[in-house]
C-alpha cells in the first residue's frame, strides 16, 4: 500500500467519497435508505459546512472522516483497504480535531467497528434501541476520552 495522505474534502470528491460511505455500509450490513441524488444533496452540504478529511492512496480518496462539536459523525473507509492503517490515521486526525472529548454513534451489529473504537479507548456511554435513527437499528453511543 502507498502512503496515506490526508487532505481537506475537495467538491470534487463528492462522487468518489459517496461510493466510500455506501460501500463501506454494505460491508457492515448497513442499509442505505436514500436515492443517489439524496445521498449527493446531502453529502455536498456535509463536506461544504463541517471539517471532513480524506485519506488517500495514490492519489485516491478511499476513505474520510467529519466531526463537529465533539462528535465524530462519519469515518468510513473503503472496504478494499480495511486494515491498513487508514481508520487509524482518519481516527487520529478527528480525535485532534475535536480538541476533547470524541463521541460517536455505531451500530451494536458492527462488531469490527466496536472493536476499532474500543481498542481506540471507546468505552461506551450509552444505547438504544434504533427507534431514533434512520435506519431503526439498536445502537451505542461511545465516547473516546480526551488523551
Amino acid at each position: 500500500m502507498g502512503e496515506v495522505l490526508l487532505r481537506p474534502a475537495r467538491a470534487s470528491d463528492v462522487a468518489r467519497l459517496i461510493r466510500v460511505c455506501l460501500d463501506a455500509r454494505a460491508s457492515a450490513d448497513i442499509p442505505n435508505l436514500h436515492t443517489d441524488a439524496e445521498d449527493l444533496a446531502f453529502f455536498s452540504r456535509l463536506f461544504a459546512s463541517k471539517p471532513t478529511i480524506v485519506a488517500e492512496t495514490a492519489g485516491v480518496p478511499v476513505g474520510f472522516a467529519v466531526v463537529h462539536d465533539g462528535w465524530l459523525e462519519h469515518l468510513w473507509v473503503d472496504p478494499g483497504h480495511h486494515r491498513r492503517g487508514i481508520g487509524r490515521t482518519l481516527l487520529a486526525w478527528a480525535r485532534a480535531e475535536a480538541a476533547g472529548d470524541l463521541r460517536l454513534y455505531v451500530f451494536t451489529h458492527n462488531v469490527r467497528a466496536i472493536a476499532f473504537y474500543r481498542a481506540h479507548g471507546a468505552v461506551q456511554i450509552a444505547d438504544s434501541d434504533g427507534q431514533g435513527n434512520e435506519e431503526k437499528l439498536p445502537d451505542l453511543t461511545l465516547l473516546i476520552p480526551q488523551a
